[in-house]
């Protein structure tokens, strides 16, 4: 129940006292759509007509929620075709599913009055790992083995967002549970062209090592847990710092991503040997020598009959 209708509907006092659940009256739009709101508003869970099993025996189900349609949940599919008696009933249309902020929202509320729900989530994410190791940690439901059948027999983006039920339900064949997914990296183009349009002896190793890393699910859950532990800058620093104690832990295992022939060793090459230098050397002094010579030669000659006739001016100096 979000706050506005928690007020205008349960509370005996439209909210006009603080009674454990409200504190007061929502004072904004987005106070009024809010599920929970630290220090404010706790939340409030409710049975609603769809809940009422001695009014309609046959046709009565539980809540669960679910995450909007343009998302991977096939939440409809796996509730219908496994007999299991839960909907969402949430604003957002077609499928009566939550937005994303709601969804945090709502599960604070369950931890905060003690209530059982059960909601669509995923893993490694950063909010269940807020609530591990407590009374709220989330607790995994399995449902029918996934399969490459059921994969292919899932709904497509555009139906999973029809505005017909049977539709968005699909096929039983499509109502597995969830495969694993691998953890997908976004990289720059212009990393590549960093990389490759320049020299050999000035290409960085950069994006072949992020093209190469592979990171499982089990060290971003230990990334995202260090992530909450800073607790200073959770949206700025805190991220930075997780990531790079990370790195600092596990130098051994990312080394094995570093490209071949990296990291590069200066090395000086030796152009001339031993004996070429010294050749070069004998033969400089040589030609000092005689440069030396020469000019001692012609300096006592010049007065001579000649040198005087080819007019070398320098010679008289």
């Amino acid at each position: 129940t979000n706050w506005i209708d928690y007020c205008e509907q349960v509370s005996s006092n439209n909210c006009t006292e603080n009674d454990g659940i409200a504190r007061s009256y929502p004072s904004t739009l987005d106070e009024q759509s809010s599920y929970f709101v630290p220090g404010k508003y706790i939340g409030h869970f409710r049975n609603t007509e769809k809940n009422d099993c001695v009014a309609h025996p046959r046709n009565c189900s539980g809540h669960i929620v679910d995450a909007p349609c343009e998302w991977a949940t096939n939440i409809e599919s796996q509730m219908y075709w496994n007999n299991i008696a839960l909907e969402s009933d949430g604003p957002l249309e077609p499928n009566s599913s939550y937005s994303y902020p709601h969804m945090i929202q709502i599960w604070h509320a369950a931890n905060a009055t003690r209530s059982d729900i059960i909601v669509w989530w995923w893993r490694p994410d950063a909010t269940s790992q807020e609530f591990d190791n407590t009374l709220g940690e989330f607790q995994p439901v399995q449902l029918p083995k996934p399969s490459e059948q059921c994969s292919y027999a899932r709904i497509t983006d555009e139906e999973r967002c029809s505005a017909d039920v049977k539709v968005r339900r699909g096929k039983p064949g499509g109502s597995c549970d969830y495969e694993a997914q691998a953890i997908q990296k976004l990289i720059a183009a212009s990393l590549y062209s960093l990389t490759y349009d320049v020299s050999e002896a000035s290409k960085s190793p950069g994006y072949d090592f992020i093209k190469r890393l592979r990171i499982s699910d089990l060290a971003m859950e230990s990334v995202l847990r260090s992530w909450l532990a800073v607790g200073k800058d959770r949206y700025g620093y805190d991220a930075r710092a997780a990531v790079c104690k990370w790195v600092h832990d596990n130098m051994d295992e990312l080394e094995r991503y570093v490209p071949k022939g990296y990291p590069r060793v200066m090395q000086e090459d030796d152009l001339y040997s031993i004996g070429m230098l010294r050749a070069a050397r004998w033969v400089g002094g040589c030609s000092l020598m005689s440069v030396v010579l020469t000019a001692a030669i012609v300096h006592r000659g010049r007065k001579k009959e000649i040198m005087v006739y080819a007019q070398v001016h320098f010679l008289f100096w």
